[in-house]
């Protein structure tokens, strides 16, 4: 089985600092190669809830659900454009807030369970950790 996450580039924009109270976005993008086979994809974006509050999400496209810790995102339709082109490549703008009591520190949004897909009926990859 050929293994298609590696014509998906998944980017996370946010800060790598925290300051305590403070809102923050964190911005999911994802494309796929030029001449890729990929049509799809699903993943994790995982956060510490000890140090995060989810706030909410706007712009998102495709399936994006949120429990504790975990966003999940699904999207088909994959563009090739590169990730500058916001409207093209964008998942989802998620805020977060900082709880009280975490005055400074490194923050992290880890990218999980990364599972690619083409057209081709029941052919997908093994979820991989990036």
């Amino acid at each position: 089985m050929e293994d298609l996450t590696a014509q998906v580039e998944i980017g996370v924009v946010s800060t790598d600092t925290m300051a305590e109270g403070a809102k923050y976005n964190v911005v999911v993008h994802a494309n796929r190669g030029q001449d890729s086979e990929v049509s799809g994809v699903s993943f994790d974006l995982k956060y510490d809830t000890s140090k995060f509050e989810y706030v909410g999400m706007e712009n998102e496209t495709g399936t994006v659900t949120e429990s504790e810790g975990v966003i999940h995102f699904e999207k088909n339709g994959l563009s090739e454009e590169e990730f500058n082109n916001y409207y093209a490549t964008r998942l989802a703008r998620l805020t977060f807030q900082v709880k009280d009591g975490i005055t400074a520190g490194e923050a992290s949004f880890i990218i999980e369970n990364v599972t690619a897909t083409d057209n081709t009926p029941s052919r997908q990859t093994v979820p991989t950790r990036r």
